[in-house]
């Protein structure tokens, strides 16, 4: 996931007013005021963003959520100076400021699949305390696009809608042909695509402009990709070498100073090295959070050459993706083979990787739309979405596509409560979920490589 390209930035003061008092709400709340005239970061990294002011915000969005409370949510117009809203105190609350901008605006600007940019904080919001943030926007809220292969089309596909609807949605294929095994995005919401071998593709929109491929040199792998916008870098994974067997994480400079520049990290301690056995990666401030295999499938969490982190919960059957979210990592955790048949969300404390639960239930009974309910959880899509967007397909076959499992998008706000769960269906046309079908429905026909 893509972090810390900043867009320009803004000063949020939490419990205090003018007077440097204390806002207090009703009893437990905790007043918290959001000022959104604060001067624009001048910094290399913010005149590279591809608005130079924000000129194309309509409107701004703020979202609380944390244990113990309901999600609260306000929307103003892009003239408002300032929010003021009264949140429960708590430790853990997740503030997330969200610049939504004009569809139109961003068309022009090769970023229609991009709907706003967005940061977040984790605080404690105590009676009595002051605490200051600073929001470094990047990518925020997009449209669904992931590799689609059916009815003779292949590529990169599109939902324009983040709500299922009564309606076909008018769904896009791009005009690329695209077909990546993962995708991530840089702070501007630029698509990197990964296709295997020894590139990665990089796109404004999924159907407009395509850069030549960037090479970087490896000779297998290259299924997993991870943006660090900081650095102008992808992080991908695979064979390094051309005689002998040796993997390693391996970076390119896409942008900026040493731009086409690569280079290599070693895996942390204890990981596999000499085969294909990285399941998903992704590069948060940082950190990477890598699923893989030492002897026994792990999730770890890696600071090159300061520490490594790492678990062997018993719950992890076959890890296929992860992502970081507030203040864990979830892992998409899915197995077909008896004994140990699951399809849950596996839950880790993203700073010290305590296991914190395994949530959901597997279900094989055609168009289940109870909540936590999972074919089979595949992938993450859409990553800095308020919402978890998954991939849930109950047969895929590994390193192919397939139109017989049960192939579909599940939405959810949150793996603790399963809050606000909504199923996609290509088109969203209910039959269209299991090929054939007797109602003659088309599935989605979803790509990976493993």
């Amino acid at each position: 996931m893509a972090k810390f390209a900043v867009l320009f930035t803004l000063a949020l003061i939490l419990g205090v007013s003018a007077g440097c008092e204390l806002i207090v709400g009703e009893s437990g709340e905790t007043g918290i005021t959001i000022d959104l005239g604060a001067a624009v970061d001048e910094s290399a990294e913010s005149a590279r963003a591809i608005i130079g002011a924000p000129g194309n915000i309509i409107s701004y969005t703020v979202t609380v959520s944390g244990p113990g409370m309901t999600t609260m949510q306000k929307t103003v117009s892009a003239t408002t100076r300032y929010i003021n809203m009264y949140i429960p105190a708590g430790e853990d609350r997740v503030i997330r400021l969200d610049a939504n901008l004009n569809p139109a605006a961003m068309a022009l600007l090769n970023r229609e699949h991009l709907l706003s940019y967005a940061d977040e904080n984790i605080v404690d919001l105590l009676p009595g305390r002051f605490v200051l943030l600073r929001f470094q926007m990047h990518e925020g809220e997009m449209k669904l696009v992931f590799s689609e292969v059916s009815g003779g089309n292949s590529g990169l596909y599109r939902i324009p809608n983040l709500h299922p609807t009564s309606l076909a949605d008018p769904d896009q294929w791009d005009s690329t042909g695209v077909v990546a095994a993962d995708l991530d995005y840089d702070g501007d919401g630029r698509i990197f695509a990964a296709i295997g071998g020894a590139s990665i593709y990089q796109l404004e929109d999924i159907n407009n402009t395509i850069f030549p491929p960037l090479n970087h040199n490896m000779y297998t792998g290259a299924t997993i990709v991870t943006v660090d916008s900081a650095q102008n870098r992808f992080y991908t994974y695979g064979n390094i070498s051309a005689t002998a067997v040796v993997y390693a994480i391996r970076y390119y400079v896409y942008d900026g100073a040493g731009a086409g520049t690569t280079g290599n990290i070693a895996l942390p301690a204890g990981m596999v090295n000499n085969s294909p056995l990285m399941a998903a990666m992704e590069y948060e401030k940082g950190v990477f959070y890598i699923a893989g295999n030492a002897g026994l499938l792990q999730v770890f969490r890696y600071v090159p050459g300061v520490s490594t982190i790492s678990n062997t919960s018993p719950n992890l059957r076959n890890p296929r993706d992860l992502i970081v979210k507030g203040k864990y990592l979830y892992v998409a955790n899915f197995h077909t083979t008896a004994p140990n048949q699951t399809a849950t969300i596996e839950v880790f404390d993203k700073d010290t990787l305590a296991f914190i639960g395994s949530f959901g239930t597997r279900t094989t009974t055609p168009y289940d739309d109870q909540p936590g309910h999972f074919y089979g959880p595949w992938h993450f899509i859409a990553p800095t979405n308020r919402k978890f967007y998954l991939i849930d397909d109950g047969d895929n076959i590994s390193g192919s596509y397939n139109n017989n499992g049960k192939n579909r998008i599940v939405a959810f706000d949150s793996v603790f409560d399963w809050s606000n769960w909504e199923v996609f269906r290509k088109g969203d046309i209910p039959g269209n979920e299991i090929y054939p079908d007797n109602s003659g429905g088309t599935p989605f026909a979803f790509w990976y490589y493993c």
